[in-house]
């Protein structure tokens, strides 16, 4: 069943980058949007006052299943769900290895990457159920898809386990009318992107010759919420200029 606009979306991590980029895109296509992030980002899209701001450490799973709470209580069912939130620690322009990595910062990664994402997708999936309508779009990492040279493994593990749990909620949702897709974007233009090193040797290799802007990632979420996507679930779409081709 298609459900008419407007529709309201929570967008994790939506303060800057591929975050910001998703959210003027689902404001401009007319959804209103919560941003959950841990500080409010910039404006100026002309659609703000349908943008909400909550912030949430979404490190912290008490936080993130309060502001779940917290949102269905303001705006009623919460049909589009885009857990775009990631970090991935830098040292030295890359993650650290295996061997030298503390098991805090594997744990915080996942808690900020992929707990998070299972927490609201489990918090909102009774209200897309009831609507007969939903969409839930994980971003992943070209990380996931083949080894990184410049990520850490935590960061690599955690966006392959948003695969698995992208897969998981579309065998379970479907029959209810709701989709779940991922995104695995390749090097992008964000603060994130460019704090790694080994960025010229990446061009080199990619077809396409430059990095991805925020603005490919984010068309690649409107198609994924929009009705045009109804029968694509299960899927991973890989947004990375080429750079990988799986």
């Amino acid at each position: 069943m298609s459900q008419a606009l407007p529709r309201v979306a929570i967008v994790t991590g939506g303060s800057r980058g591929i975050g910001r980029a998703i959210i003027d895109r689902l404001l401009s296509a007319g959804h209103s949007v919560v941003n959950l992030d841990r500080v409010a980002g910039e404006t100026g899209n002309g659609a703000e006052e349908r943008l909400t701001f909550r912030a949430v450490d979404l490190s912290q799973p008490e936080e993130v299943a309060a502001a779940a709470l917290a949102v269905l209580a303001d705006f009623g069912p919460i049909t589009v769900l885009v857990n775009n939130a990631g970090i991935s620690p830098v040292s030295e322009g890359r993650g650290l290895p295996v061997e030298s990595l503390p098991l805090a910062e594997w744990r915080n990664v996942f808690a900020v990457n992929l707990d998070a994402a299972f927490l609201l997708s489990q918090a909102l999936i009774p209200s897309m159920r009831q609507a007969s309508w939903g969409r839930i779009v994980n971003m992943s990492s070209q990380s996931a898809r083949t080894v990184s040279s410049v990520t850490g493994a935590h960061y690599g593990a955690s966006k392959m386990g948003m695969i698995s749990l992208t897969r998981s909620l579309a065998a379970e949702l479907g029959p209810y009318g709701i989709t779940s897709n991922c995104i695995a974007p390749g090097w992008t233009d964000t603060s994130l992107g460019t704090s790694f090193t080994g960025i010229e040797p990446y061009l080199a290799r990619t077809p396409l010759r430059r990095l991805g802007r925020p603005e490919d990632i984010a068309a690649a979420v409107a198609f994924l919420v929009s009705d045009e996507a109804a029968y694509i679930t299960g899927a991973t779409l890989d947004v990375n200029g080429g750079s990988f081709m799986g």
